[in-house]
């Protein structure tokens, strides 16, 4: 009867709540401005043997379309992530709700704890003080595992409201980075022009300018795709969530327990 009666807390009255998390990647919006500077088309890129080969107004003449084509690209970029970052977020928020639910499980548990309960009442057969403690026994562990799917799907709502949450926050990071990148490269630039129209040696002003674009990328893609402070809070609502579970868990344990007692009183 006891071995039976322990069998309830594997039959799985709510299932289990496993949730891989993967975010979106980052690195849609990191470009290779040395690499944008050094195509063909780009006037940056002529390379001459000497400062007096450099055509002063072909260079100074590209560098305002140079920063057209960088805030496009940017913006273009910026608009591809924010797209990803909805999408992902959609995606997240059913596959969530989809593993929390687990109402297959649930229906399953409950068909074989009704069957549990069957075995119970052939046992008690027509004795009235055994039929009693066994519906008493029913009420106790169907209210028991009410509770427990109630707090386990709380656990799991708060959960996904939290990396909703989360996702968004960097989503919105991201942006505001994005933005203040596409600055900094467009102040770059039309510093440049300044320096290369007030007759500037322009292979130092090229030069130069690459290294400020290249500054630029590294500072940006190494925020663009630093996660760690993202996954951290994520580790912490799976820990919240996990701690929910395990204490919904003992709760529902400790009354099984108690009920289980309790029957074996009136059915050994």
């Amino acid at each position: 009867m006891m071995q039976t009666v322990s069998n309830i807390a594997r039959i799985g009255l709510c299932g289990g709540v496993t949730i891989a998390m993967a975010c979106a990647p980052l690195s849609a919006v990191a470009f290779s401005f040395p690499d944008f500077l050094n195509n063909s088309g780009n006037a940056l890129n002529s390379r001459p043997s000497s400062a007096a080969a450099v055509s002063l107004s072909g260079v100074c003449a590209r560098l305002g379309s140079l920063n057209g084509s960088v805030s496009a690209r940017l913006a273009s970029a910026a608009a591809e992530y924010q797209k990803k970052a909805e999408e992902k977020e959609a995606r997240t928020a059913a596959a969530l709700s989809a593993k929390s639910t687990n109402a297959s499980t649930r229906a399953a548990a409950d068909v074989k704890l009704e069957a549990y309960f069957k075995r119970l009442e052939t046992i008690a057969g027509t004795d009235a003080a055994k039929k009693a403690a066994v519906s008493t026994f029913k009420v106790r562990v169907v209210k028991a595992s009410d509770v427990r799917r109630d707090a386990v799907d709380a656990a799991a709502r708060i959960y996904a409201e939290g990396v909703s949450a989360r996702l968004r926050e960097r989503a919105a990071e991201v942006k505001t980075l994005g933005e203040q990148m596409r600055t900094e490269l467009s102040e770059a630039i039309a510093a440049s022009d300044t320096r290369c129209r007030s007759g500037s040696d322009v292979a130092a002003v090229r030069t130069e300018l690459q290294k400020v674009l290249a500054a630029v990328e590294r500072s940006y893609t190494a925020k663009l795709t630093d996660r760690t402070r993202l996954m951290a809070s994520l580790a912490v609502l799976a820990d919240e969530r996990k701690a929910a579970i395990a204490k919904a868990d003992a709760t529902f344990a400790g009354e099984l327990n108690a009920s289980s007692q309790d029957l074996r009183t009136v059915l050994p």
